[in-house]
């Protein structure tokens, strides 16, 4: 159940972290944010993901 609530959490952050920095940052950084969060929350997943 930890794990799930911590998946949740993540998925909240990377979503409200997408969404300021679609209001707050010029068209051209979007992509690379994008990119980049989806990285980091890949990475996250995949060492949750082998812990179970």
């Amino acid at each position: 159940m930890d794990v799930y609530r911590k998946n949740i959490c993540s998925n909240n952050f990377c979503l409200c972290l997408y969404i300021s920095n679609f209001f707050f940052f010029k068209r051209k950084f979007i992509l690379f944010n994008y990119l980049y969060i989806t990285f980091i929350y890949y990475k996250y997943f995949k060492n949750n993901y082998k812990s179970i």
